[in-house]
Order: C-alpha cells, then sequence, then structure tokens
C-alpha cells in the first residue's frame, strides 16, 4: 500500500527546495559581482599555490606530421635549436606546416598536457615523460612511413607548482562560488533579522 503522506511530505520538500533554489539563483543573479581584478587573481594563486601542483606534465608546443621521409626536418630543426626569438619561431613552424605538413598539432599560446600534445605521434611511445622534457625541447621521429617532429617552447613538470594562467579558470570559478555562499548568506542573515523585528518569528534562547 502506498504511504500517501510519506509521498506527499518528500513532494512539499522538494518544492520547498526548488523554491529556495530559485531564490538564491535569483540573488545571485542580480547581485552578484562577476568581476574579478589581475591583482585578486594573483592574490588568490599566491595563497594557495600548493593546491595547484601539477599531477601531469603540461606544455606550449607543437607536434608536425609529414607523409614520407622529411629532409626538410633537418633545415627546420636547425631553425629551431638556433632561434632566439620566439615570435620568430613560431612563425617559422606556422609557415612549414601550411607548406608540408599532412597534419600540425600547434599550441603556442595556451598550456596543454604533453600527454595531449603526443597522441598518435611516436612521441606518445617516450617512457619517463617528465625526465624526457626535463632534458629536451626538440626531436624527430618516424611512424609506419611518417616523419614527425616535436619542439617544446615551455613545459611544467607534474609535481612542480602550475603557472597562474593554466589555473585561472578553476581559481574564477572558487572566488566566484565564496562570492555566491556569501552572498546568500548575508540575504538569509538580513531577511531572519527582518523577521525578528516584525515579530514575523520568536527568538529562543
Amino acid at each position: 500500500m502506498l504511504d500517501m503522506a510519506g509521498i506527499e511530505a518528500k513532494t512539499q520538500d522538494y518544492k520547498n527546495a526548488l523554491i529556495i533554489y530559485e531564490y538564491q539563483k535569483n540573488i545571485v543573479a542580480g547581485k552578484l559581482d562577476t568581476n574579478i581584478s589581475d591583482q585578486a587573481y594573483k592574490q588568490f594563486y599566491a595563497s594557495h599555490a600548493k593546491d595547484f601542483e601539477l599531477n601531469q606534465n603540461i606544455v606550449k608546443g607543437v607536434v608536425i606530421k609529414l607523409k614520407g621521409k622529411a629532409p626538410a626536418f633537418r633545415y627546420l630543426t636547425y631553425e629551431l635549436k638556433n632561434a632566439k626569438d620566439y615570435a620568430k619561431s613560431v612563425k617559422t613552424l606556422t609557415a612549414f606546416c601550411n607548406q608540408f605538413a599532412t597534419d600540425c598539432l600547434v599550441e603556442t599560446n595556451n598550456w596543454i598536457t604533453f600527454e595531449a600534445l603526443v597522441k598518435g605521434s611516436p612521441f606518445n611511445r617516450i617512457q619517463n615523460k617528465t625526465d624526457w622534457l626535463s632534458k629536451n625541447d626538440i626531436a624527430t621521429a618516424e611512424l609506419d612511413g611518417n616523419a614527425y617532429l616535436i619542439k617544446i617552447f615551455d613545459c611544467k613538470l607534474e609535481n612542480r607548482i602550475s603557472s597562474l594562467d593554466y589555473v585561472k579558470e578553476q581559481i574564477k570559478s572558487i572566488i566566484l562560488n565564496s562570492r555566491k555562499v556569501k552572498l546568500i548568506a548575508e540575504y538569509e542573515e538580513e531577511i531572519y533579522k527582518k523577521a525578528l523585528s516584525e515579530k514575523q518569528i520568536e527568538k529562543f534562547n
């Protein structure tokens, strides 16, 4: 036999929870300050740096794939090894990719995991990737009749503290969530005090 009283109680609890949720959402939508200054990001990052320890290697780099042998890689490798200008190196790589590459993954502005960068390439077979990254920034390889080149412009190794720009979205989410909680608590306190003053509720010690 159905427990109608129990069902009705649960339904009412659900309605009450939904009302509270919509109320809180409206408060947040109308009052939440979503602007976060660069200084706020930096202060939060500096205060919680240990919370942003990397559990994998992240890099800025490029992997190029060519069909068949790649004599041009010799010239490109030489250019990249001796280049002192980062912007010029990226420009050289982009031009090379447009002219010769059958596939090219370029991540020179944003951080990406090393695993994601080398996926589908022979560099994915590197056993100790952390050790390799600490000693290398450029290499070539061949697999299944294709030639590959990898160039690492910057890296952060696992178990080290992440860069701020890599965790910026995470910090944004934490700061905004903290503001939401504080905002809702302030409104609930305000409503409580108003109800007390208007004697809508009674406070018991």
